[in-house]
């Protein structure tokens, strides 16, 4: 698992503060949960820009939350670009999907 987090930290932008708060093996890579001291939508925008530069992944938006609440500015959960969602219960799912963990 420290292995992971170690290649994870290599995709993180330098410019910003960031809190690894757990890194989680998973069949195909990892999933990591990270804290980011980050004070407008803008910037996080900004930081997944870079992250994406970085690792050579390319996100979509999976679920979006409400902006501006009382603890949260801006929250949005991404999943690779190759994770299609396709439902267990297909036989053949969408040629594109690798079953991605991004």
């Amino acid at each position: 698992m420290e292995s992971f987090r170690e290649e994870l930290l290599k995709w993180l932008p330098e410019n910003y503060e960031c809190l690894i708060l757990s890194v989680t093996p998973e069949k195909s890579g990892f999933s990591a949960l990270i804290r980011i001291n980050i004070s407008s939508k803008s910037a996080a925008l900004e930081w997944v820009q870079q992250f994406c530069e970085n690792s050579f992944v390319t996100f979509k938006t999976a679920r979006t939350f409400p902006d501006n609440t009382q603890k949260l500015i801006f929250k949005k959960e991404y999943r690779c670009l190759h994770n299609t969602r396709s439902s267990q219960n297909v036989k053949t799912p969408h040629r594109k999907h690798t079953g991605c963990n991004a």
